[in-house]
């Protein structure tokens, strides 16, 4: 099972002193049928049944402790009990469970959206951030089973405002990002699952600081989780509603390699870009 890096933070992000900025909670404005998930610490609640279609999935966290909605969907006649029979650490997923992505996390109290193709069928939703203890919250309970039913929803959905490519390994924007609400579609052009995870580094801070960090993790953390989409497939296509304030930001992929078994980050899987005051962003800084 694919551990997450994010939850490094979580020590160090509750109760933290600020990073010279304010500690906001990342909020979207509500979209029309939408689909709300509440984590808290350690559950979900989840609506029992939805309807099929391209669905806006609100992660609103509540606990805490870090969160997000991971997503997969089995493979008929599979469940939720097979799926927890099945996993096993720093594993792959078995083949019958696919990788759907969702939500990527805010910071506690926050929120964090995405856009999901949803096909009928049998979902799990879980959360595999690993607690203080070092147990991933989906050992906690934080697991549950989304049914996926019924007349296709054909209200529609916001349009990109920007498209990028998650390939091996890199993050290729068609454009800069500007600051404001964006719709940021994600295909996975790669051969094997990809996230992304976007952060918001501290002044003076550079995407390779939060790695440096990671592995030592001496003082407050030099970035903070803004959200973003957790793994999804080859070929897939997934997106995310965010409210970009001016500030220099960073892209990662933590998942792990299906080669070498190392995380994606170790083989440059990082982007970091700058969105200004005014006008259209530079272009992304390399990392």
């Amino acid at each position: 099972m694919p551990r997450s890096p994010i939850t490094l933070f979580t020590l160090a992000l509750i109760g933290m002193a600020p990073l010279g900025w304010s500690l906001g909670r990342e909020r979207t404005a509500p979209v029309a049928d939408e689909v709300v998930i509440k984590a808290a610490d350690f559950a979900f609640e989840v609506p029992a049944t939805v309807r099929p279609g391209r669905r806006v999935i609100r992660l609103v966290n509540g606990g805490s402790d870090l969160h997000h909605v991971f997503l997969l969907k089995l493979a008929a006649g599979k469940t939720m009990g097979d799926l927890l029979g099945a996993l096993k650490p720093n594993t792959p997923f078995p083949a019958w469970a696919k990788q759907i992505g969702g939500p990527n996390t805010p910071l506690p109290g926050g929120e964090s959206v995405a856009i999901v193709d949803l096909a009928p069928g049998t979902y799990v939703v879980m959360c595999v951030i690993p607690a203080a203890d070092g147990m991933p919250h989906i050992m906690k309970g934080m697991v549950k089973t989304l049914e996926v039913t019924g007349a296709p929803v054909e209200a529609a959905t916001p349009k990109p405002t920007a498209t990028a490519a998650l390939n091996n390994y890199g993050f290729d924007f068609a454009a800069p990002l500007a600051a404001g609400r964006q719709v940021i579609e994600f295909r996975n052009d790669a051969a094997q699952p990809h996230e992304a995870f976007l952060a918001r580094l501290a002044p003076g801070k550079r995407a390779a600081d939060l790695l440096t960090w990671l592995g030592k993790r001496d003082g407050p953390p030099p970035a903070i989780p803004v959200g973003g989409i957790t793994g999804i497939e080859p070929g897939a296509r997934q997106s995310i509603i965010v409210d970009l304030e001016p500030g220099t930001y960073a892209w990662y992929c933590f998942l792990p390699d299906v080669g070498d078994g190392r995380e994606h980050v170790a083989h440059g899987m990082i982007r970091e870009f700058t969105v200004p005051a005014k006008g259209l962003a530079g272009p992304p800084k390399g990392s």
